[in-house]
């Protein structure tokens, strides 16, 4: 595999990504394309026209090209705009008490 060979890849994995994210942004159904990209990228690796890591570069530069932020800042972001919150009564018997069962 040539040079221009893993940058056609790279750059049909990145529209890939792109359209995953538009699914994602319209709340359609994603598995299709998930499923899809996963396949595309362990075939990169199989074929060891890339990386881990440079699958890694793409996503997160694809991602941030997309939507304005990195994964983590987009993970923490609708973490806190939510507004689901998390169930935390299991905890309010001790641990000795909920184990003994």
């Amino acid at each position: 595999m040539t040079k221009q060979d893993k940058q056609k890849y790279l750059n049909y994995l990145s529209s890939c990504l792109n359209k995953y994210y538009e699914t994602i942004q319209s709340h359609k159904n994603i598995e299709t394309n998930k499923s899809y990209i996963k396949g595309l990228m362990a075939g990169g690796m199989y074929s060891s026209l890339v990386t881990v890591q440079e699958l890694n570069k793409i996503i997160e530069e694809t991602h941030y090209e997309f939507f304005g932020k990195s994964q983590q800042e987009r993970k923490i972001e609708n973490a806190l705009t939510s507004g689901d919150e998390e169930d935390w009564s299991y905890f309010d018997t001790p641990a000795k008490k909920r184990n003994s069962s």
